[in-house]
């Protein structure tokens, strides 16, 4: 949760209350409105060990224990008021909270759900919808915990921190079009927090790898480049240069990437994916020996096997484009890829077939052209001047 879920406001949770003449109670409340919390808890704890069936004592010792964070304490007193007064909404949402605090997610639900939020404040309305998403998530029901925040960010159509929480939450349920709708939301009403566009655009690249059709594909890393360019306008870190220049390359933008992903290099020079994208935009732009020099980096650099092998293809691509196949061929034997080292094999063969039939074919036009040159010079006989004597 990006925002602290608020408690109920002091008002509204000493409205219900009774008053009583026990010393400490009117101290106690006026340690509390003025913020010190420590003597709150000192004069409740006299209040409901003089009246230890005073509801109201035990929820304001909750109370002041749930402000000093110490959420045993808490617990304890709210579960004691909500058992004296079960019907009451304040205690209800209280101990809620408590539970929540307290880890214990499923008893925070049971009490959580008697509550009409209907009959909340607004304020208390968004806290309730914050708690029970929370209580929902934790307790491995996710769907309802999505729910919950979809509620609260329709409640409040121009919060932009309601939009991004409840985006968040979609892509945590790995609803990628539903976290886009609401983080393209988030960032129409905040649009200078980068933290919003930057999970914006990274969504954008998992839903464009998710889809197939190449023209909606190339459509959502458009999107993408959008969102990160403003990125970069606002912070030109290596991050956000090779965030922008991934996106640019899936735009099929190639030269655009090349240039991003230099400048990105510039600022790291250490970052295997910076390289490998690097290439593949060499490659695309046909600039075969940068595009290796990049991928032998990016090799130099690669940790796993799986990232190794990756750039192993890329050089193997490089070199069969180039013609050079016993590099390829290594390249594509390191990389485990039987299917382009076989194509390579094939190629590489009928190369070699096609340069035996050119130079065959140059035979005989060499041939035909001393054919026709002895054919010159015979007629050049036939018809030349007969000797002198």
């Amino acid at each position: 949760m990006r925002n602290t879920i608020k408690i109920l406001s002091l008002t509204l949770l000493l409205s219900s209350l009774v008053a009583t003449a026990d010393a400490g109670w009117e101290e106690g409340v006026q340690a509390f409105r003025s913020g010190n919390f420590s003597q709150a808890a000192q004069e409740f704890e006299a209040v409901v060990k003089a009246q230890p069936d005073f509801a109201g004592g035990h929820f304001m010792l909750g109370q002041a224990y749930m402000r000093l964070k110490k959420g045993s304490e808490a617990l304890t007193h709210l579960r004691k008021a909500y058992e004296l007064e079960p019907g009451k909404v304040s205690h209800q949402f209280l101990l809620g909270q408590a539970y929540l605090t307290n880890g214990r997610y499923g008893e925070s639900l049971q009490v959580l759900k008697k509550i009409d939020p209907a009959s909340l404040p607004k304020k208390q309305q968004d806290a309730y919808q914050q708690m029970m998403a929370v209580a929902l998530d934790k307790s491995g029901r996710s769907d309802e915990a999505l729910g919950a925040l979809r509620q609260l960010a329709r409640n409040n159509p121009t919060n932009a921190a309601a939009w991004f929480t409840y985006g968040a939450a979609a892509l945590k349920a790995d609803d990628v079009d539903q976290g886009i709708t609401a983080l393209e939301k988030a960032a129409s009403l905040d649009g200078g927090d980068s933290q919003v566009k930057e999970m914006l655009a990274k969504t954008y690249v998992q839903k464009a790898r998710q889809t197939r059709d190449a023209n909606q594909k190339k459509a959502i890393y458009d999107k993408g480049v959008s969102v990160a360019r403003q990125l970069v306008s606002a912070d030109g870190s290596h991050e956000n240069l090779l965030l922008l220049g991934e996106l640019q390359l899936g735009a099929k933008q190639y030269d655009a990437a090349a240039s991003t992903l230099q400048q990105a290099a510039s600022k790291k020079s250490n970052d295997y994916f910076t390289h490998f994208y690097l290439s593949q935009a060499q490659t695309s732009r046909q600039q075969w020996s940068d595009a290796e020099t990049a991928a032998r980096r990016a090799l130099e650099l690669a940790r796993s096997e799986r990232d190794k092998k990756r750039v192993w293809t890329q050089i193997g691509f490089i070199n069969e484009k180039m013609r050079n196949y016993e590099e390829a061929k290594i390249a594509y034997r390191n990389a485990g890829d039987s299917i382009g080292l076989r194509r390579v094999e094939e190629n590489q063969s009928i190369a070699k077939e096609n340069e035996e039939i050119e130079e065959h074919n140059r035979e005989i036009e060499e041939l035909k052209r001393q054919e026709a040159e002895l054919e010159r010079q015979l007629k050049e006989l036939e018809g030349g001047e007969p000797p002198r004597r």
